[in-house]
Formats: C-alpha cells, structure tokens, sequence
C-alpha cells in the first residue's frame, strides 16, 4: 500500500520536517490496518519462497526416534505453505514417490515478522509435530493420534527474519499438517509464502541437525 503525501504538501502552515513527521505518523496507523501479506515487506524470490521440505520413509519403532536420516530420505522440494491434508481412503499421498503411511518431513527456513509483538506459533496435524522458532523448541507432540492443536507463544522483531524448523510423522489413515500463526492485529492463518523463505546451504541429500534446546521455563506449551 502506498501513502500518498500530496496532502501533507498542501498545507502551507507545517515546515517540511513536520510534514514529514505527521506522514510517517499516518503511515504507521495505515499500516496497523492493513492485512498480514499487505505488511510483508520482504522480497524472495519465487524458487525460494516457502520452506525446504524434505520427505522421508519411516522405518523401525513408533512414533520413530529419528526418522530424518539420509538412507531414508525420497524427496526434497521447496513448499510455498505448508497446508496438507491426506484424507484415508482416498489415493492421495504428499508425491508419486512417498507413501501414504509411514513418512516423515522436515520443513526448513525462515519466518519474517512483519510487526514486532508477541506471535502464536502452531500446527493441526495427525500424527506427531514439532516445532521450533528462532531456535527455540515451542512444543513437542510427537505422539501418535487423530488431528489436534498445538501452539506456542514467542516475541519477535518486526523486519527480521528468523529460523523456523516443523518436524512431522504419520502413522497410517488419515494424515494432516497445517502450520499457522496469529500476532497483533493478525488473526490465527496459515503462514503464507510471502513471509517464508527457504534457505538452505545446499539442497543436497544431507538433512540439517535439528535444534536441541529446550523449551523455556516461560514458554510452557499450550493446546487446544
């Protein structure tokens, strides 16, 4: 959205540095209106727009330990969101080449933050999820079972981009995964593609480490 300031320029009575100081103060309440992708500034380009999703065969016990190795991966493609439901009974699977039960994915890159304020993190999902932000683990719930919620809060910075990892399994029947969020002024949606950037250091077979740190004392998980 662009502010226009031939008004501002119109009034004779305002030196230029008040007419720019009450245009940056209008700008900034416009701004607090418009929609979460109208306050994206970000610019990435369209091959790396989305997260680095790898997929993957689960072998071995349930729910797996860690399914995210290189002899088991099939498949690496960026996703513009991550909004996927596998319905039981129908012949959908996440590509030709997975299966439709026991799989695993990893989505790696950045979340931009448009404002700066406190933001909810989460996933519907059936199976198991995990999810960090800015290295830092927001919840664990890598059970088995039918499609639930979770979610976290974190503080972030507006016009910052930071780390963002999903982990995901499924078992068999029905498989889901969305990833949402919600800030100021921002009602809980999928996190569109615009604030996410898939940046990787290669895209090679290789998988990245996943964080190890715990969650914070002060960011107990939440559900529901």
């Amino acid at each position: 959205m662009l502010v226009s300031c031939n008004s501002f320029l119109a009034t004779p009575t305002l030196s230029q540095a008040d007419r720019m100081e009450t245009a940056i103060s209008t700008a900034s309440t416009a701004f607090i209106g418009l929609t979460e992708t109208q306050r994206a500034i970000p610019t990435v380009t369209p091959q790396r727009s989305g997260l680095l999703g790898r997929y993957y065969i689960v072998l071995g016990q349930i729910p797996p330990a860690n399914p995210f190795r290189g002899e088991n991966l099939v498949l690496i493609r960026v996703d513009k969101t991550v909004d996927f439901f596998w319905p039981y009974g129908g012949q959908e699977s996440p590509a030709p080449s997975m299966p439709k039960d026991l799989f695993a994915i990893s989505w790696d890159g950045q979340v931009y933050a448009p404002v700066t304020g406190v933001y909810t993190f989460g996933t519907y999902h059936d199976d198991g999820a995990r999810l960090y932000v800015d290295n830092t683990l927001l919840y664990d719930d890598w059970k088995e079972g039918e499609s639930r919620k979770a979610q976290n809060r974190i503080s972030l910075i507006a016009g910052t981009w930071y780390p963002i990892r999903l982990e995901f399994w499924e078992n068999v029947w029905t498989a889901e995964v969305r990833l949402f969020w919600s800030f100021p002024g921002q009602v809980e949606n999928t996190i569109p593609s615009v604030n996410l950037k898939a940046v990787s250091t290669t895209f090679a077979e290789t998988p990245p480490a996943p964080p190890t740190l715990s969650p914070s004392p002060s960011r107990a998980p939440s559900s529901g």
